[in-house]
């Protein structure tokens, strides 16, 4: 990565820079082992950042983001052909034909003994008749590991946790993209598509201002522990005050200087009040120049998400509405999302 303002903005450590590098190597290697062989290159971005309030953490900050839906792009994209993905998720979060078997419980499964192999089965539901199968779920089990395994060498997946972490990798994985020859086919035959699906924090506290150790809970113990930094302060009646900066924004950067020239931007934005939801997504493309903004509203985001766009000739808004098909076998709207980002 090659941006010095930025990570002087996160005040970030040199464990977080040396955290990026090996970010930047393992996808200058994934990329170079598919030089010349793919049409789409995408990064997607999936689950929530956390804001740690120690160096040596206890206690962080975090939102409810599951990173289901940047799981689900990843994997349709993934299902298409000549692409590869780079996926940024968050640490312990679903990745890629993996979430069917996290959903399980080791009460599912059923394992039995034929001489020396041994053999995993699911349980039906509720009398745990091993002769039986649970409906469906040995076959969506048999698809998602068909699946991988069609898709495992296209895939690189990068963990994170922290929105220092996210901010650094995210950085690096454009970087890589932009410098990187293998990205040249894909920006001049087919695309780069970066897909920011992951919930940003707003706030947190940069790295050189977090205290050392565990913020005490006792005012006495507070003033008594090496590491106390400005970020936190425990006041005389035992309540602690946190002064959290805004999370430099991101976006602008890369555009400007991050990722290719040509790459085609999408980011994703979440509100709870419908009626500003489009004013919103049309401000982040008009400021930081995004190809797509997928809007959705906090209690509808699973049955219908709004496309904005503006209009390559008039310059006018174009809203499209992705509904969800109850009707399907498995009703999610990713596979038609997926769809209209491939044809930016």
């Amino acid at each position: 990565m090659d941006d010095d303002v930025f990570v002087q903005q996160l005040g970030a450590s040199e464990r977080d820079v040396s955290a990026a590098r090996g970010v930047s190597c393992r996808v200058r290697d994934f990329l170079a082992s598919h030089d010349g062989r793919v049409r789409t290159i995408s990064v997607v971005s999936s689950g929530g950042t956390a804001v740690p309030l120690e160096e040596n953490m206890v206690r962080f900050l975090d939102n409810f983001s599951t990173g289901a839906r940047g799981c689900a792009v990843a994997e349709e994209i993934l299902l298409r052909e000549d692409t590869l993905v780079i996926f940024l998720y968050r640490r312990g979060g679903p990745t890629p034909f993996a979430t069917r078997l996290r959903e399980m419980s080791m009460g599912d499964l059923h394992v039995s003994q034929d001489g020396t192999e041994q053999h995993v089965s699911v349980l039906k539901e509720p009398d745990g008749d091993a002769a039986s199968l649970r409906s469906g779920m040995l076959t969506g089990l048999a698809n998602d590991v068909d699946a991988y395994k069609r898709t495992a060498s296209r895939m690189l997946c990068v963990p994170y946790f922290s929105v220092i972490e996210y901010l650094m990798s995210l950085c690096a994985i454009c970087y890589e993209l932009k410098h990187d020859p293998a990205h040249a086919l894909a920006e001049h035959s087919g695309r780069v598509l970066i897909v920011l699906a992951a919930a940003v924090s707003d706030f947190f506290i940069r790295t050189d201002e977090l205290s050392k150790h565990k913020i005490q809970s006792n005012a006495e113990w507070a003033t008594r522990v090496d590491g106390a930094a400005n970020s936190s302060r425990m006041a005389h009646d035992g309540n602690l005050e946190l002064t959290l900066r805004p999370v430099p924004k991101c976006l602008g950067r890369m555009r400007e200087m991050w990722a290719p020239q040509h790459a085609k931007l999408v980011s994703f934005k979440l509100e709870t009040d419908a009626q500003i939801l489009q004013d919103k997504a049309f401000t982040a493309i008009d400021k930081y120049k995004v190809d797509l903004v997928v809007a959705n509203e906090l209690h509808s985001r699973y049955r219908v998400v709004y496309l904005c766009a503006r209009d390559l000739a008039t310059g006018g808004r174009c809203v499209t509405a992705i509904e969800r098909d109850d009707q399907m076998n498995e009703p999610r709207i990713e596979s038609a999302l997926v769809d209209a980002l491939l044809e930016l």
